[in-house]
């Protein structure tokens, strides 16, 4: 298990994961996002599922698609797969 990065901030949780390299990865909120967009469900299902907004989930995923430097959904999935995130 990796450790969150530490402080008082309202919304620390939502903090990325840093890799042993240094590395940025997806906080568990995104990567939970992440891994129901590759489950096949829409950003509605996917704020239904995890009791948040649609404008939510549409907030992570533009961030997960920032953060991994793709331009879209599909892109996002096939790389989380590949680095067995989902």
């Amino acid at each position: 298990m990796v450790s969150r990065e530490k402080g008082s901030q309202q919304g620390s949780q939502d903090r990325p994961l840093i890799d042993a390299d240094g590395r940025e990865r997806l906080s568990e909120r995104k990567r939970e996002v992440l891994g129901l967009a590759a489950k096949g469900l829409n950003n509605r299902e996917i704020g239904d599922r995890l009791r948040i907004t649609e404008g939510t989930v549409k907030n992570h995923v533009s961030s997960v698609l920032s953060k991994l430097h793709v331009r879209d959904r599909t892109q996002a999935i096939l790389l989380a797969r590949e680095r067995g995130w989902v």
